[in-house]
């Protein structure tokens, strides 16, 4: 798949634009680090493997474990993230390590999967609630929040997850069909494919 094209898919299946630094990586042709973790802690790599995996869960094909997402990440905060950028992200990785701890008792490694499940969908709620169900001043009061606060860190760790898993060689070509570019056919039984086209 072409780099162009996958950044303009990555940005579809986020449903925002994907960041600068991200981008970055992805038209760099960025991929999971072989050897040892060159930004990230053991512990930060372990945390990063669960949360990617629920996420990218691992179903009839291959999820953002076996596809080493933790790996990806570790070379994009190294490679392409500023010390800033790098430094929130690691922080937002440790404030739901905490967060894990305040509300359900144990380090986010610790919890369930049911658990930690719920505290990531209670996460991304929170940075992605509905827009259409909120009155005006509900609305503004969230993006005024969201200006000072920034990007959200589970933005942020979805945009990588899903950037390592559809630009690794297990995403495109296990869990997407590569384009054989035969001519065009816009009447395609979904049957016939059983999976979209990277």
């Amino acid at each position: 798949m072409d780099r162009r094209e996958a950044v303009k898919r990555i940005s579809a299946l986020l449903g925002f634009a994907v960041s600068g630094p991200t981008m970055a990586g992805i038209l760099s042709g960025c991929q999971a680090s072989q050897g040892p973790f060159r930004t990230l802690t053991q512990n930060q790599h372990d945390l990063l493997v669960i949360m990617s995996e629920h996420i990218i869960p691992t179903t009839d094909t291959p999820g953002a474990k076996e596809a080493g997402v933790a790996d990806f990440i570790d070379a994009m905060l190294t490679d392409f993230y500023s010390e800033e950028r790098r430094k929130s992200f690691l922080d937002g990785l440790a404030e739901v390590d905490d967060l894990a701890k305040e509300t359900l008792g144990n380090a986010f490694m610790k919890c369930t999967d049911a658990e930690q499940f719920e505290l990531l969908d209670k996460l991304d709620t929170e940075a992605f609630p509905d827009l259409d169900a909120m009155d005006e001043a509900e609305r503004n009061a969230f993006e005024e929040k969201r200006r000072a606060n920034g990007r959200p860190f589970i933005a942020t760790l979805k945009e990588l997850t899903i950037s390592g898993y559809y630009t690794s060689e297990v995403g495109a070509t296990q869990e997407l069909h590569l384009n054989p570019m035969t001519p065009y056919r816009g009447d395609v039984p979904f049957s016939e494919v059983g999976k979209a086209w990277a």
